[in-house]
């Protein structure tokens, strides 16, 4: 931005901001967490949420006989992030997303090419054990 008085010329620069923040509005369930995001505003903060997954760290989550592998766990959650606003936490176990099992890495982002247009999603996980259900409502 330039700013002229007289026969000074000042530049200032500005710097934009990413914002950090996602607007959640959240509802308990029988069986779990509803929340509703604006869709704009998810897509806006895909940078920042691409990130802070880079940071998550997977493994593969067994049954107790150690034999079938029931889900991803997810660990590293940044503290005070949008995915933690999003419903997960530190060793979350993501069984499901819509009904799909996910078992590995390319499960979940063959799931999430197949999901990123729809307007609800469910996601089925296991926090301490529990089953619990996060279901999302992107609103235009």
């Amino acid at each position: 931005v330039e700013l002229k008085t007289g026969t000074e010329t000042r530049r200032f620069y500005l710097e934009a901001q990413e914002q950090t923040s996602l607007t959640v509005k959240k509802t308990a369930g029988e069986d779990g967490t509803n929340l509703t995001i604006a869709r704009g505003e998810l897509v806006e903060r895909l940078p920042v949420i691409a990130r802070e997954a880079n940071q998550l760290q997977f493994s593969r989550d067994l049954d107790t006989s150690g034999n079938r592998v029931t889900g991803l766990c997810v660990k590293n959650i940044p503290s005070n992030g949008i995915i933690e606003k999003l419903g997960l936490k530190d060793n979350d176990v993501i069984n499901s997303v819509n009904g799909i099992d996910v078992k590995s890495i390319p499960d979940a982002f063959k799931i999430f090419r197949k999901i990123r247009s729809q307007d609800e999603i469910e996601v089925a996980i296991s926090r301490n054990s529990m089953p619990q259900i996060l279901r999302f409502q992107l609103q235009p």
